[in-house]
């Protein structure tokens, strides 16, 4: 069982090396800037923690109307409510 378990460590790309190619995203991975997000089941999502986000000081308003698509626009106001 740990033999199996190291070898499949051992073989994962971010373990070699191989996802590492662009050098932005290794950098941001070895200062802990993006974390990763794997639900059993789901791909693993990669994301910036809020924390370390520059804030974006944007509105709907900022954007043409034709620009936004009508699911997206119905689903931030749905989830913006309070």
């Amino acid at each position: 069982m740990g033999r199996k378990r190291k070898e499949l460590l051992s073989s994962a790309p971010w373990r070699t090396g191989e996802a590492a190619e662009d050098e932005e995203a290794a950098r941001l991975s070895r200062e802990g800037k993006v974390s990763v997000t794997n639900n059993p089941g789901e791909t693993a999502t990669m994301n910036v923690p809020r924390s370390r986000r520059q804030e974006l000081d944007l509105t709907v308003d900022d954007f043409e109307e034709d620009d936004i698509d009508p699911e997206l626009r119905y689903s931030f106001q749905r989830n913006s409510r309070v």
